[in-house]
């Protein structure tokens, strides 16, 4: 066994504590190691709330939109509510109604009915014209929300004066929604579109 000499003691070498070069080397990969860790981890973290909240936006979006094409299956388009009795192209609301008269209203609204000031604008509904309700969440907003109504004039009229129907097409919306998420984290990223035709069911010659 090597033994190094210190004054008048022997010191086996392998008992020999850090030197403080060594030390600092250590530190040094120590801190390094850690900084990687930690950017690691806070990109992660980032990441997964970004992927949360697209999430969030993404449920909402097809909820709004499934509600919607629920309704246009099931009701006629209400081309009288519209300038001239023509849609246009594209049209800010949806007017649908049903056998009955009864009226349903899509839009994008930016009132005091939306959940809150991050989930304004927001898509709403109505059954009178009157009384609105949103249709989005906190924290939700709506970019846009627009229908491309075709024909634009109702094929179920039947024009005396031409002795023509307006239109020979049945009915289709075609519904074009935007939203984002507001004042959620990753919310940079949250943006979704979803856009759809649905054909109405209800045939009227």
């Amino acid at each position: 066994m090597k033994i190094s000499m210190i004054g008048d003691k022997t010191t086996p070498l392998h008992n020999r504590g850090f030197t403080l070069v060594e030390v600092l080397v250590a530190l040094s990969i120590f801190s390094i190691v850690i900084t990687i860790a930690s950017d690691f981890f806070i990109s992660f973290q980032r990441t997964q709330r970004a992927t949360e909240a697209l999430q969030g936006v993404s449920s909402s979006a097809r909820q709004v939109m499934e509600r919607i094409v629920a309704e246009v299956a099931e009701h006629q388009v209400d081309y009288a509510s519209y300038p001239s009795a023509t849609a246009p192209l594209p049209a800010q609301s949806l007017v649908l109604k049903d056998d009955e008269g009864n009226r349903i209203f899509f839009r994008q609204e930016d009132s005091e009915i939306c959940p809150d000031a991050a989930g304004s604008p927001c898509a709403a509904m109505s059954l009178n014209g009157e009384e609105w309700s949103a249709l989005t969440p906190r924290g939700v907003r709506v970019r846009a929300l627009n229908f491309y109504i075709s024909p634009s004039r109702d094929p179920f009229f039947f024009d005396t004066a031409t002795n023509a129907y307006a239109a020979d097409a049945q009915p289709i919306v075609t519904v074009v929604l935007d939203m984002e998420g507001d004042g959620i984290p990753g919310a940079s990223q949250s943006r979704v579109t979803l856009q759809t035709a649905v054909e109405s069911r209800v045939y009227k010659r």
